[in-house]
């Protein structure tokens, strides 16, 4: 299972805060890309909590495109 979301963002400082809950052995990653470079990312097991993320996406000139995704890890079959 993968969740994937994409933000068209109007120029300018922006900072994207949110909020995660990534517990158990079989987490995959959890990414942030702002125009397809990765600005922030968690992988595996963070613990039975939740966190919270503020991440600076930054100043640019123009619109820009922020994509938000999960992928999942997947575990061999025993």
């Amino acid at each position: 299972m993968s969740i994937y979301y994409i933000l068209v963002v109007t120029a300018g400082p922006r900072c994207l805060t949110f909020w995660y809950h990534m517990y158990g052995s079989s987490m995959g990653s959890l990414n942030v890309l702002r125009n397809d470079t990765q600005v922030w990312t968690r992988s595996g097991d963070q613990g039975n909590s939740w966190h919270r993320a503020e991440i600076d996406i930054g100043t640019v000139g123009a619109n820009y495109r922020v994509h938000i995704f999960y992928i999942e890890e997947r575990l061999p079959f025993e």
